[in-house]
Formats: C-alpha cells, structure tokens, sequence
C-alpha cells in the first residue's frame, strides 16, 4: 500500500532480509513465463466456451475429498450453467458460494462479478442485473489454493451456500448450484518452487500499483483505513511508516487536508488468563491512536469488542461502518453527536487505589455483561495483575489488594482481551496503557 519511496525509506532491511521477498525476486521471471494468471486461460469464463472434455466433480467440496484432486494444489478453473426463473430478468441477484480457499475470481457470462483473497469468510457476490440473461446463465470460478470449497468453518446460512437468488427477495427459493461442475486443472504450486505460492500482491508497493495510484486522477472526499494484522509480528516503525503514508496520499490525491480515519485493530485469537502476554497487537492499536491523534484531520475508531476469536477477519462490519460514520458526520459534516469511546485522560492516586478520569465519558460510564473488565494494574516490579474497579460517574476507581502502590494502568491491553467498558453513547473505551512515573 506504500509507494516506493516510503518503502526504501523506512523497510530497506526487510526488503533484504524478509525471505518472501527473496524468493519472490528470484522466482518473478520464472512465474510470469510458467504462471502468467490470466493469460493461460483466456475465453475460459465465456458462456459458450466448449467444457465438454472437462472432468466432471460435484460441489461443493473440498479438493480432498475428490480422488482425482486429492494431491492437488494450485489453480482450477471450474464452470456450471444453470436456469434462472423467467420472472428474474432485470433484478440484481445475491450469489452465496460459501468458503472457498484461498484466492477466487467469479465470472457471470463472460463478465466479471468479483473476487476473495481469504478462506475466512463467507464468498458473497451481487450480480448485476444487466448480466442477467434470459433462460441459461453460466458461472466460472477461478480458485487459487489448497483446499477449494471449505465446509462450514464461519456462521454461515449452511442452507443457502451454493445458491443463487434475487438479492431484493430474501424469502423467494433460491437456485440450487449444488451438483455437477465441469473443472479443469491449470498450474500447481510445486511449478513454482518451494511448494508455495507467492501471488505478486506480496511484492513491494503491489497493491498500491494496483490499487492506488491508478485512483489518484479522481476527487476524493477522504480516506478510511483497515490494516494492521500483517505488521503486529514486527511493528517496527509502523506509526512512522503510516503517518508518511497519509501524507504520502494526501498528496498524491492531491488533497491536503482530506480525512484519514482509522480502524483500530480488533480483538483476535484466544483470550488469556493471566495479563502480561506477549504480543504486537496491543502495540500496533497504540501507534495507530497515537497516529490518530498526531497527523491532522484524522481520527480512530475502536472495533476492540466487534473481533472474533476465529478469524482475523471479523464477520461484523456493520459496527465497523457505522462507528466510521459517526466520526465523519461530527468531523466533517458538522453534526453535534458524539463519535468517540472514552478516552483516558488522567489517573489520580487515591490511597493504594487510582482514579481514571477521560474524555468522552459525558454521561457516565457504564460496563457490560456485569462489572468493569480487562484492567491490569502492575507496581515497582512491573509484574500485571488483574485490576478490580469500580465506576464512579465518569471515572472510573481501579484497585487489587496484591498491588499497594500502583505504577502502571491499562485497559485493553492484549491481543483478544475482555473489556466491557463504554459511554453512554454504548462506544467502546479506548485501550490505554500509562505509566504512571511519565504520566
């Protein structure tokens, strides 16, 4: 996502170090002549494409579980026509294809529909109704991975995957895909080397190539930013290199001033029992709301209580969207509502107990699901123990009877933790960690 000079300014080190680098450098000439993607297979997802000497698999499944791709990994292309009812002509209709591993490509008659990079989340195409054709419709799925269709790993409808329906008519009987697929067989990943497939969107600046600079020509009202995960195992430089990546954008939209929201990293994997664990995340969620608060006109949300412990892709991003929207209505359109969690502001010593006070917090406090959780408090030795606190108004009175002279207070503060604070605007409290000897 970074330009090239962003890139040899801040990550010179991994690009000579990190071994994906490496090898995708070595492999590049290799791959384009041995694996050029698209090109092999031009007319594939064309409706009148000739299929007939195909092999023949029923789906969904996964490649296992078919004897004849049982040892397969790489690309197939797989395609199936199928009637749709007279009465559909003109109406937009919502594709579920469940999970596919790992990248997947759709086609509708010849024309694109679109495309997953994960194997975490349920496959969701809405097919436009201008490629909607009278009588016979044929799909082509072009799929990238290991696996293919993946049983029910995510909370999805189990009885509408591998369904077509109108996407305006949630209740009318969907079209059923299930059954015989035509599919054949492109490149593997052992052609490549190593067993691995390095698509070219790992190589440095690829996505913003490919999905950036060629935006830069239009107007922008602002920007909102959901990224973080791939950088909490070496958050080195991570607040410097987003910063310049702002500015960076900024100018190359040529939009001084446009809005950057971002999208504080949510709760992800197993929650611990002791706090003090070992991770990047809480590291990156910090440089990310300290980024917030630095680089003019941009903001956070917090999605600390909407992750999963499943997948790192977390299933609710209605939460995520609305919580971005009320941070543009109040910023940039001037409405008077309240867009933000409580924020920490100070911490006051009262006895061997502490006294948070925050912004954001008009109204009061309030926990859910029971008393505050997800608070640690640790003295002169550094070592963390559970806090016990109390809501008092709009602060909030934290103590443990292990800890006399507190020197450290967090909230919030690992990978996947339980917290259950909010204002009464019920938004998330922003996780803090301070030391109380900077404070």
């Amino acid at each position: 996502w970074c330009s090239p000079e962003i890139v040899h300014a801040y990550c010179a080190d991994w690009m000579k170090e990190d071994p994906d680098q490496q090898l995708l450098h070595k492999l590049q000439p290799e791959w384009e002549k041995r694996y050029p993607r698209f090109k092999e297979t031009l007319g594939w997802a064309d409706s009148e494409f000739y299929d007939a000497n195909w092999s023949t698999a029923r789906f969904p499944d996964e490649f296992k579980n078919i004897p004849a791709l049982k040892e397969f990994r790489g690309v197939l292309w797989t395609r199936k026509s199928f009637e749709l009812p007279q009465d559909w002509q003109g109406k937009p209709l919502l594709l579920r294809l469940g999970q596919i591993d790992n990248f997947s490509t759709v086609w509708i008659n010849g024309q694109f529909v679109g495309s997953h990079e994960t194997r975490n989340v349920e496959q969701l195409h809405v097919i436009p109704a201008s490629m909607i054709r009278p009588g016979k419709n044929t799909i082509a799925i072009r799929i990238d991975g290991n696996h293919g269709f993946l049983h029910n790993h995510v909370n999805i409808i189990v009885k509408e995957r591998f369904t077509v329906r109108p996407l305006e008519q949630p209740f009318r009987k969907p079209v059923d895909l299930n059954g015989e697929w035509k599919y054949k067989t492109t490149s593997t990943t052992s052609e490549l080397g190593n067993g691995r497939i390095l698509p070219t969107r790992f190589a440095s600046s690829s996505c913003y190539y490919g999905n950036i600079l060629p935006l830069t020509p239009f107007a922008i009202k602002g920007f909102t930013w959901y990224q973080g995960e791939g950088n909490a195992g070496d958050s080195k430089n991570y607040d410097k290199i987003l910063q310049a990546l702002i500015e960076d954008w900024r100018k190359q939209f040529h939009a001084a001033d446009a809005p950057f929201y971002i999208v504080q990293l949510a709760n992800f994997r197993d929650q611990v029992t002791e706090p003090g664990g070992a991770s990047g995340w809480p590291t990156i969620r910090k440089m990310q709301d300290e980024v917030a608060n630095r680089v003019p006109h941009s903001g956070l949300v917090v999605t600390i209580d909407r992750g999963s412990q499943f997948t790192i892709h977390p299933l609710d991003k209605q939460d995520v969207g609305k919580r971005l929207a009320l941070l543009a209505l109040a910023k940039d359109y001037g409405q008077k509502i309240e867009y933000s969690g409580p924020v920490f502001l100070r911490a006051d010593r009262d006895g061997n107990r502490l006294r948070l006070s925050f912004t954001h917090a008009d109204g009061g406090l309030f926990s859910h699901g029971g008393g505050p959780t997800g608070l640690a408090i640790a003295g002169a030795d550094g070592k963390k123990v559970w806090a016990n606190a109390r809501i008092e108004g709009e602060t909030l009175l934290v103590f443990s009877d292990l800890i006399d002279t507190p020197v450290l207070v967090e909230y919030g503060w690992e990978q996947n933790p339980t917290c259950n604070l909010y204002n009464k605007d019920n938004l998330p409290m922003v996780p803090f960690q301070v030391n109380l000897a900077n404070q």
